[in-house]
């Protein structure tokens, strides 16, 4: 059995975008799920975030030079802690901003700017092509990319990496399909997919592709729907299709793989037809031996000897007990059809647009989606085939019947919207969308079967703008908090809490503002190659206290510019010599991330003294 790595990069605090919530969160909980979990080392799984400590002085800053660096040295073999065999496996993970421009995809940096995409971002082309020259195939890209509207320009971000995937051959998993928003929720504190993966990846239920692909269907739309949340659909991309079984966590392999190959020694070989997008359901034996991913190894115990009489007693009862159910149904069916048959010949059905003859020259209606939102894509296509998404769990449908007729409509009002109409506005996590969603659901009177509904999806809307406006505080937006909560409806229990929260927010949004000069005052206190002037600079913002706003990007500052310190004594040691390393090593102060690292070098220099 192979060894595992896993990467994992995550950026809240970017420098020319709106600030993410959980991003940073969400690579650190992938990271904390391998090293706590699943039995990798700390050296095993690779954190490039805001906060992340540098490795043996090389810096772990989720900038364009360090990510590119990193993934550059994994690719070509050259760093000692992620040296693969073609046996091994390795886990990309993202979590920040991603773009699209002229068709070509981009993960963003820290440091990338909006106006500037194609010169700042990642190339996905560039990252998929450095992956395809590693020595293994066993890879899996997980991608949760936050898709801002203004940077979608020339094609859907998502569509290309689709393609790269099945080009390259690389199995890749996206949080959204094309044209959808990757949520997140204050209640849960991390995006609504990476809470789904790694559910999964913990209940032990998910140790192939498969097996993750069709929980996460079942568990992002369970999500969305408890957190009031436009519907999300991961898109898995696995070429070629037998790879969608092969096992993908640091597990013993030889018991799946020997049940995946007893059972395929009867069934049907996979079969996947061109254009069908959609994988089938992994075998029952297949997915029951990875029940146990993370249970404590048992001692090997000898299988019991079963006597064959009593197997054979055994199927017989349940071949009788399956014939008498089936049985039962048949009457209860048929109890049903003499009950309502009048009804069922009698009563003229409108025709339906679903049901209704194509006209010619129009294109055919396109298949219900499957419950599986995997795409496999076993042939070139223009771009990637992906299911129809389902509807929004915010407007539950009734299921469709053809025997009894649909109710006569009550009389509405030209004017009055239905809650689907109104439903229809949501889209994205902008606040001022649920306030247009909330002034169209008033317009439903009080005489509209749906009042009372709405009168509920006003009170869970105004509740939605309040968590966008206490995620936009957490992360020090306090003047885009108190915007989104003056927007909630005096009428709403979250009023009150929101009129509190504004007071308070005003409060800190002076306190940001006088912390964010002590920040640009001590960035301006920076020269190049200074080491006194780092530690200068580290002092000023070490005065704005853990209380305070701005006080995470204080400690990031202070943190980088430690590691910044510890690059100029390297230099030094290699041009000066060893004292005068010593003498910058030690002007990196206590409490940063670079500390610990600096007084085991300075140990070692000097003994060269």
């Amino acid at each position: 059995m192979g060894k595992t790595r896993a990467i994992a990069i995550g950026i809240n605090q970017y420098q020319y975008f709106q600030p993410l919530s959980y991003a940073q969160q969400d690579a650190q909980a992938f990271c904390d799920f391998w090293t706590y979990q699943a039995g990798l080392s700390l050296d095993q799984c690779l954190l490039l975030s805001e906060v992340s400590q540098p490795i043996q002085g090389e810096s772990t800053y989720p900038d364009r030079p360090t990510i590119e660096g990193w993934m550059e040295k994994i690719s070509s073999g050259n760093h000692p802690q992620f040296q693969l065999d073609p046996e091994d496996r390795l886990w990309l993970f993202f979590s920040g901003y991603g773009s699209s421009v002229d068709g070509q995809d981009y993960l963003m940096p820290i440091d990338s700017d909006p106006n500037q995409v194609s010169t700042t971002g990642i190339s996905m082309a560039w990252l998929f092509n450095s992956l395809a020259n590693l020595p293994t195939q066993n890879l899996l890209v997980v991608l949760d990319m936050n898709r801002p509207s203004s940077l979608q320009i020339g094609g859907l971000l998502g569509n290309q990496t689709a393609n790269l995937a099945r080009e390259l051959e690389i199995a890749t998993l996206l949080s959204c399909q094309p044209g959808q928003f990757s949520q997140e929720t204050l209640e849960l504190r991390q995006g609504l997919f990476t809470a789904a993966l790694l559910e999964g990846l913990r209940s032990g239920q998910c140790s192939t592709l498969a097996s993750l692909d069709h929980y996460l269907h079942r568990r992002l739309m369970e999500l969305s729907d408890q957190h009031n949340r436009p519907n999300q659909q991961a898109l898995m991309v696995v070429n070629p299709p037998g790879r969608v079984h092969r096992v993908i966590l640091p597990i013993e392999e030889t018991e799946t793989e020997e049940a995946f190959s007893q059972s395929s020694s009867t069934a049907e070989p996979l079969s996947v037809p061109s254009g069908s997008g959609v994988i089938p359901q992994p075998s029952p034996v297949a997915q029951k031996t990875s029940t146990d991913i993370h249970k404590p190894m048992e001692p090997d115990k000898k299988p019991q000897s079963q006597d064959p009489k009593s197997n054979e007693e055994d199927a017989q009862f349940w071949r009788l007990l399956i014939l008498a159910w089936g049985g039962i149904a048949l009457i209860l069916i048929g109890g049903v059809f003499l009950r309502n048959r009048n009804a069922l010949t009698t009563v003229e059905t409108p025709p339906s647009p679903a049901v209704t003859d194509p006209v010619a020259g129009s294109p055919a209606p396109t298949p219900a989606a499957s419950p599986s939102e995997v795409v496999v894509i076993p042939a070139p296509a223009d771009s990637p085939v992906a299911a129809t998404p389902a509807p929004s769990p915010a407007v539950p449908q009734a299921p469709a019947t053809v025997a009894t007729p649909a109710p006569a409509p009550q009389p509405q009002p030209a004017s009055a919207p239905t809650l689907t109409q109104v439903t229809s506005i949501l889209g994205s996590q902008q606040a001022s969308l649920y306030v247009k969603a909330i002034e169209e659901a008033r317009k439903i009177s009080a005489d509209n079967p749906n009042y009372a509904e709405a009168q509920g999806k006003i009170e869970l809307w105004s509740q939605a703008i309040m968590d966008i406006a206490m995620g936009r505080a957490a992360q020090g937006q306090f003047e885009g908090a108190i915007a989104a909560a003056q927007l909630v409806p005096p009428e709403v229990s979250a009023y009150s809490a929101a009129q509190s929260s504004i007071t308070t927010w005003q409060q800190q949004a002076a306190q940001a503002k006088a912390n964010q000069v002590v920040i640009q005052q001590a960035s301006s206190k920076i020269k190049a190659n200074q080491a006194s002037s780092y530690n200068q600079a580290i002092a000023q913002v070490k005065t704005i206290g853990a209380d305070q706003p701005r006080y995470n990007q204080a400690q990031t500052l202070a943190n980088q510019w430690s590691s910044e310190i510890l690059k100029i004594a390297y230099r030094r040691l290699a041009s000066d010599g060893p004292a005068q390393a010593i003498a910058a090593a030690k002007l990196v102060p206590e409490n940063t991330g670079a500390y610990a690292e600096a007084q085991r070098a300075i140990a070692v220099w000097q003994t060269r003294l």
